[in-house]
């Protein structure tokens, strides 16, 4: 009511104006497919064992093509990598831009998911649409440890 007051003084409005509505934002009811997303980035691995229960597939995709998989990777959540990829998930799957799980963890140097995302069939030499590689984004950010388990995990699986 005193802003309303000042604000009336201040641009000559009578106090009794109507006053401007605020807008309505719907919130957005999240699908299930986005819910599962989440779980496993919060590293909720019961939750992720109930919605693939219930129907969802491993692979489930948002408006991003990002599935559960990149999202766990992308938040370095070890646990939650670990049980998609011992559900079926597609270590290879690819969202919109061309980055695989791996990528996703190479932001961010998450250099412990390495091993079990390409000992799932990763290809750490797999290439974004605009042609980076894994390694080469985490060298650009400035994790070296994560360069040199993807090095390491690379050589290891072609032997």
């Amino acid at each position: 009511a005193v802003w309303r007051r000042a604000s009336a003084a201040l641009y000559g409005q009578p106090s009794s104006a109507p006053q401007r509505q605020q807008p309505q934002f719907q919130t957005r009811r999240r699908c299930r497919e986005c819910r599962c997303c989440c779980a496993a980035r919060e590293g909720k691995v019961g939750a992720v064992r109930r919605w693939v229960a219930s129907g969802v597939a491993v692979d489930v995709r948002d408006a991003d093509q990002r599935t559960p998989l990149i999202y766990a990777a992308f938040h370095g959540v070890v646990e939650s990598v670990a049980e998609l990829l011992r559900l079926g998930a597609d270590a290879t799957a690819t969202s919109v831009d061309g980055s695989t799980a791996l990528h996703r963890a190479a932001l961010y140097g998450y250099d412990s998911v390495v091993g079990a995302l390409v000992g799932a069939g990763c290809d750490a030499a797999a290439r974004t649409n605009g042609g980076r590689t894994a390694a080469d984004m985490a060298r650009s950010e400035g994790h070296a440890a994560f360069v040199a388990a993807v090095e390491a995990a690379g050589v290891a699986a072609r032997e």
